[in-house]
C-alpha cells in the first residue's frame, strides 16, 4: 500500500468540496444562541444576506482572481467616499453591504488556504435549529432490525434510535472584532489595512477550530491520560534500527486499534480509512517509509516489509502568534508523537456540531457622533467525541464499561 503525506496544501484542497456559509443576522452573539429562526439582515433586493460559496481552487492571495475581487472593494469604497457625506451604520447605503458582502467572501477564500481539519478529523453537521443545549439524542442516527412475523396481526418491531452514552452538551460561541470609525472607512483606511484585517480573522478563525479538533488528544498524552490498551510504546528491540523500530511501533499500534470496540454497536470498529498524524517533519518521514516496508535504504541494510495498512499520513505543527502583550499558542502534536485513528467521516463516532457558521456582525452606529463601526465575527459549535476517544475519554458511561476497550484512537510514541 501506497502512503500519503498530506500537508497543510493537502488538507486545505481536500476542503475545497465543502461549501463555506457567511451568514449576517441581526442581534448579540447571545442572542443568537438560542434563536431557532434568526433575523437576517437584508441586502439592497431585501433578500437574506447568508453567503454559500465554494472555492474553485485552493491560490487565492496574490492571483489574478484575488486582484480583481480587491480592486471592487477598492470600487464599492471609493463610491461610498464620492458621495461626500458621513453615515451611521442606521444609515447604511446599500453599497456599504455590498463591501461587508464582498469583504466577507475574501475571508471565505482566505480560510481555503489554511488547513481547517474540522470536517476531515470530524463529522460535522450545522444545524441552525440546534438548542443552546443539544441532547445527544438529536445527532445520533437509529437502528432496527427485521424480525419474523406471521404478517396476520403479530406487532413489528420499531426502528429506535441508538443506545449508549445518554445525556448533552452545551454550544460554545467564539468571537473576535475589530473597531474603526466609520469615517475611517468611507475615508481614511487604506485597502491594505483593510486586507491585514482580513487575513487576521481568517487565521484566527482556522487556528482556533484547528485546536478544537486536536488539543483534546495532546492534552490526553500531557496528562499521561490515554488508557494502557489505547497507546503503544516506543519498540526497544535491541540492535533494530530506527526504521525498523518504527516499522514495529506502528505495526503494534494498527494492531491496538483493530481491537478496539465501538461503543454503540458493542462490535470491533470497522477499519475502513486509517490515518496516521503526527506533528514534526522528521517524524513523518520516518514514519512514510516505515508504512512503506522499504527500511534501512540509506543505511546499507536494506530490509523490504510488507507494507502497513495505513492510508494517510497528516501533519498538525499548531500555531503560535503575538496578540498584544502575550502569545497565543496553539500546541501542535510533539516531538516522537502520532496518533492512529480512524476519521469521523469514515464512519467513527467524532461530531462537531455547528449551530452558526463564521457569522459577520456590525453594530448600529450612534446617530450623534457618527461613531464606531464595529465589525466582529463569531461562530457557535461544539465537540461530541467521547465515544472516539472512548475509554480514554472522562465520560464515566464508558470509562466505567470495562467489557471492552472503547474507542477510535491510539497514541503512538515513537523511537527517536
Amino acid at each position: 500500500m501506497e502512503s500519503l503525506i498530506v500537508n497543510s496544501n493537502d488538507i486545505a484542497k481536500r476542503n475545497l468540496g465543502i461549501a463555506y456559509d457567511n451568514s449576517f443576522f441581526r442581534g448579540s452573539m447571545q442572542a443568537n444562541l438560542d434563536a431557532k429562526n434568526p433575523e437576517f439582515v437584508k441586502d439592497a433586493n431585501g433578500e437574506d444576506m447568508r453567503i454559500v460559496s465554494s472555492a474553485e481552487s485552493l491560490d487565492w492571495v496574490g492571483t489574478v482572481e484575488y486582484v480583481k475581487h480587491w480592486n471592487g472593494i477598492e470600487d464599492k469604497l471609493n463610491n461610498l467616499r464620492a458621495e461626500g457625506r458621513k453615515l451611521n451604520t442606521a444609515q447604511f447605503p446599500s453599497d456599504y453591504y455590498d463591501l461587508i458582502d464582498a469583504l466577507s467572501i475574501d475571508i471565505t477564500r482566505r480560510r481555503v488556504q489554511y488547513a481547517d481539519y474540522t470536517s476531515l478529523v470530524t463529522m460535522e453537521e450545522t444545524n441552525f435549529s440546534f438548542s443552546k443545549t443539544v441532547n445527544l439524542k438529536e445527532f445520533l442516527g437509529f437502528v432496527g432490525a427485521f424480525q419474523e412475523n406471521n404478517l396476520a396481526g403479530d406487532s413489528v418491531p420499531l426502528i429506535q434510535q441508538k443506545t449508549g452514552a445518554k445525556g448533552s452538551i452545551e454550544m460554545q460561541g467564539y468571537a473576535l472584532g475589530h473597531v474603526r470609525s466609520l469615517e475611517d472607512v468611507l475615508y481614511n483606511l487604506d485597502i491594505f489595512t483593510i486586507q491585514k484585517v482580513n487575513e487576521a480573522f481568517a487565521r484566527a478563525f482556522i487556528g482556533k477550530r484547528n485546536d478544537l479538533v486536536w488539543s483534546p488528544m495532546i492534552a490526553l498524552t500531557d496528562a499521561a491520560g490515554w488508557n494502557a490498551n489505547q497507546t503503544v510504546a516506543a519498540d526497544a528491540t535491541s540492535g533494530a534500527t530506527v526504521e525498523e523500530k518504527v516499522y514495529k511501533t506502528i505495526n503494534s499500534a494498527i494492531e491496538k486499534l483493530g481491537n478496539l470496540y465501538d461503543f454503540q454497536t458493542r462490535q470491533e470498529i470497522d477499519l475502513s480509512r486509517i490515518v496516521i498524524a503526527t506533528g514534526r517533519n522528521v517524524d513523518a518521514r520516518k514514519i512514510d517509509r516505515a508504512i512503506r516496508g522499504q527500511l534501512n535504504n540509506s543505511k546499507g541494510l536494506t530490509s523490504n516489509r510488507e507494507p502497513l495498512e495505513i492510508d494517510e499520513i497528516w501533519m498538525y505543527k499548531g500555531d503560535s502568534f503575538v496578540y498584544g502583550k502575550e502569545r497565543i499558542t496553539y500546541k501542535g502534536i510533539g516531538a516522537n508523537k502520532a496518533y492512529l485513528f480512524v476519521p469521523g467521516p469514515a464512519g467513527a463516532p467524532n461530531w462537531t456540531l455547528v449551530k452558526r457558521p463564521i457569522t459577520t456582525v456590525v453594530s448600529q452606529g450612534d446617530a450623534l457622533t457618527l461613531s464606531q463601526n464595529k465589525e466582529s465575527r463569531y461562530f457557535i459549535q461544539k465537540a461530541y467525541n467521547d465515544e472516539w476517544y472512548g475509554s480514554s475519554s472522562s465520560n464515566a458511561t464508558i470509562t466505567g464499561d470495562t467489557e471492552h476497550t472503547w474507542g477510535y484512537v491510539v497514541e503512538v510514541n515513537l523511537p527517536s
